[in-house]
């Protein structure tokens, strides 16, 4: 991920802490914004919900590192909410 990245995903963190939007069923933040989400992102969000979050990362950073602007919103609520810690750098 790029510094630009990171600052990036920073700044998202702290917009959704900001709003709220951090907390809850990452689903439902995505369809109150006419979202659609992908398997793989659907697949990520019954991690979180079962308290995988490792398996959850697992299957975001790839999207991260695609450029998937969805993913990475899904990635830094992970990081709001203290799910996943370590931000990549690279």
């Amino acid at each position: 991920m790029s510094r630009f990245a990171g600052a990036a995903l920073a700044g998202l963190m702290a917009v959704l802490t900001a709003t709220g939007a951090a907390g809850g069923d990452y689903e439902d933040m995505f369809s109150v914004y006419g979202i659609p989400m992908s398997d793989t992102l659907r697949e990520a969000d019954r991690a979180v919900t079962a308290g995988d979050y490792k398996r959850a990362e697992d299957l975001l950073l790839p999207l991260v590192d695609g450029g998937d602007a969805d993913a990475m919103v899904m990635l830094a609520a992970m990081y709001a909410n203290e799910q996943v810690f370590k931000v990549r750098d690279g």
